[in-house]
């Protein structure tokens, strides 16, 4: 019976022996696991903050664009030197364009028109501007859309929307360099 005794002891004491270092590398492989897989999760998460949505790219690629040209930009017009107080810009292969009509003279208030010579600004407007995106002023002519100069605010021109009834005056805001005024 004591040799029962005996073997059953050096079981046991063997047993825990080689449980004790098996759960210490199981659980050490677990971490392991553990700290790999929330360093994947954190890189994709970083990663997706790092991309560019569609509408982002876009809007990156073009005002780059325009930075690049430098002096050859094609800015709006307003002639009131002959009594013509409507806003006017036109494409032309000499100079691109690309510039936002806002709700308040500030720059982050509501972005409400875009002109620009690029495609991917205009078609299907994409930024979904309230007013609409052209090219140029023959798309705003088209559907019976003016726009009206009422006076300067900092550095900003004011601008009234008129629709096709001559019905509205809801104000626009655009930056003056954009806008010659002769």
């Amino acid at each position: 019976m004591n040799t029962r005794y005996i073997l059953m002891g050096l079981l046991a004491i063997f047993l825990i022996g080689c449980s004790n270092p098996k759960s210490e590398i199981e659980k050490t492989e677990v971490v392991k696991k553990d700290t790999i897989l929330r360093k994947s999760i954190d890189s994709v998460n970083t990663s997706k903050i790092n991309e560019l949505s569609p509408l982002e790219k876009i809007e990156k690629d073009n005002n780059e664009n325009i930075l690049s040209v430098g002096e050859q930009v094609n800015k709006a017009f307003i002639r009131l030197s002959e009594g013509d107080s409507l806003f006017k810009v036109y494409s032309s292969k000499y100079g691109e364009h690309r510039f936002y009509g806002f709700q308040k003279p500030d720059l982050k208030s509501k972005r409400m028109i875009l002109f620009s010579i690029y495609t991917n600004d205009v078609d299907k407007n994409p930024f979904k501007m309230p007013y609409g995106a052209y090219y140029d002023i023959s798309g705003m002519d088209d559907q019976g859309f003016k726009l009206k100069y009422v006076g300067t605010k900092g550095d900003f021109i004011e601008m009234k929307f008129i629709d096709a009834t001559d019905i509205g005056g809801e104000p626009i805001f655009f930056e003056k360099k954009w806008i010659d005024i002769e």
